[in-house]
This record gives C-alpha cells, structure tokens and sequence, in this order.
C-alpha cells in the first residue's frame, strides 16, 4: 500500500471518529473529557430543583415548585448573527391536579426592550387553556407572549418533543412540538446578540412533584460561543 492511501484512510478514520450527528442522541463525543467537562451552563436555582446530568441526559425534579422560575439553565455564551438551536424533552410530568407546570427554551435579546422574548413551552396552563398544551411565542415590546397570549398553542398529550429557535437576520421562528401536536410562530425579532436558556417552573399554582428529561441540545452557526451539549458529562457551572 502507497503511503498516500494509507495517510488518507488515517484521517478518514479520524473524520469517522470524532464527528457527531445532531440526530444520534446518544452519542459521546471523543473532545469531552468526563472529569473536567467543559462548563456550558450557568444554573440558578430559585427553588431548591434537583437535577442530574449524565448519560446522554439532563434529568431535572421538583418536590415542591413554587410560583415563577425554579429553575434555569442558562447558556455561557451568547448567539450572534442567524442561528437554529434545537433540544428534545422526554417524560414531561405533572402530579395530577397540579396546573401551572412549565418547561421552555427561551432567548433574549441584550439590549433589547424589557422582558423581551422567544419562548418554545409546554405546560398545563396558559392563557386561558387549561389542558397540557405546547406554546410558541415572539415578543419584541416588552410584553411576555405567555401571560397576554401574543403567541400559538396547541393541545398536546404526548409528553415528549422538542423545542426549536432559529433566527435569519430579524426573522425569527419558534417551534414547540410533540409526537401529536405543534406550535409555530414566525415573526421579526432583534438582530441583536441573544441569551439563551431553559426554563422549569410553575406560572399559576405552587406545585407537588414535577420532572422532565432533556437530551440533545444542538446549535448551527450562532457566532460559536454557545455549544452542541450531548449531557454525558457534567456541563453545569455552579
């Protein structure tokens, strides 16, 4: 064998090993070292939540949830320019009874209007609906699409999906969906750069025991600083 071919099946092979597909959800990249895991979110805890990252998920429980955020898990970077970020949700749960319960990915924009956001949700209470359904709202004023119903909703049963936020120049949409169900909205936004983050908490009653599982955040373009997160090993910055 020519050394030439030799050389190239060597890095095809290199090629082969350390790439990864958005889609393969339990895929552990061969660049994350599981003892000193490269911090991709910055956690604040309202409500004492407990979670557990590993294993190709972000598992995340609450015994007692009072209103507001409980807790969330906010990028260490920002987005910049056009973007698509994506994460599936697994297991959503609610104690029966217990109306309010709500995950969501979310971004803001800096130095936008106050209270500025894209949100992509499910939960079992919005606007006047009661019933566990998914949301997608844009709001560019100020004024939270979820409180004042600025954003679509659709009725959902199956409780995994994923939630999606892309944005080209100052359009953006926002896409929450379920093997049964889907919310989208698509509007114009901030060019601005963006925050990013998941949301869990409760925006109508305190709650008894809630949980959800999250897999697979993916991130195309953005300017680089926010970063694929497989959850196989610990990414949170306490």
């Amino acid at each position: 064998m020519k050394l030439y071919e030799l050389l190239v099946i060597i890095l095809v092979s290199i090629v082969l090993i350390t790439s990864y597909s958005c889609d393969d959800v339990a895929v552990k990249k061969v660049n994350d070292d599981t003892v000193n895991c490269p911090k991709r979110w910055l956690v604040t805890n309202n409500d004492s939540v407990s979670y557990v990252i590993g294993d190709s998920a972000l598992r995340i429980f609450g015994d007692s949830l009072n209103v507001g955020v409980g807790i969330e898990f906010r990028s260490l970077g920002t987005l910049v320019g056009d973007f698509e970020i994506s994460i599936n949700f697994h297991n959503y749960f609610v104690e029966g009874g217990s109306l309010g319960f709500f995950v969501q990915l979310y971004a803001t924009a800096i130095g936008g209007a106050t209270n500025n956001s894209l949100k992509a949700t499910i939960g079992n209470v919005f606007p006047g609906l009661f019933g566990t359904r998914v949301g997608a709202g844009i709001d560019s004023a100020g004024t939270d699409p979820i409180i004042v119903a600025l954003g679509n909703y659709a009725v959902a049963s199956d409780t995994s999906g994923f939630f999606t936020i892309r944005r080209v120049g100052s359009t953006v949409e926002v896409i929450a969906s379920t093997g049964d169900s889907s919310a989208t909205i698509t509007g114009v936004f901030y060019s601005l750069p963006l925050i990013i983050g998941v949301q869990y908490g409760s925006n109508f009653n305190k709650l008894a025991k809630t949980s959800v599982t999250l897999r697979r955040f993916c991130v195309t373009n953005g300017g680089g600083s926010v970063l694929d997160d497989y959850f196989d090993c610990n990414s949170i910055q306490q």
